[in-house]
């Protein structure tokens, strides 16, 4: 080793975990990773537009929706193509 120590003779320590609300550079890396696609519309970003939009909240249960365990999400292109049939029709 560069400054004389026997890398033998060392002993490594380990790390402790952190919390789930840990807020250090390589937690808050890692829990983006675990974000879904920033693509995606969330329940209430979707029930918000479609509220500005004038169109009657319950027909989000006609978009096709994905799942990533508890959390669902729209995607952008299937709500801007409801909101643009749900106009042209006239509902």
């Amino acid at each position: 080793m560069p400054n004389g120590l026997d890398r033998k003779k060392m002993f490594r320590i380990p790390r402790e975990g952190h919390l789930e609300t840990c807020e250090c550079k390589r937690c808050r890396s890692r829990r983006k990773a675990r974000m879904p696609d920033p693509s995606l519309f969330t329940l209430n970003e979707t029930r918000r537009l479609l509220a500005d939009a004038g169109i009657a909240i319950e027909s989000i249960q006609t978009i096709e929706c994905i799942q990533f365990g508890r959390m669902v999400r729209y995607r952008r292109a299937d709500v801007a193509r409801l909101i643009k049939a749900l106009r042209a029709s006239g509902d």
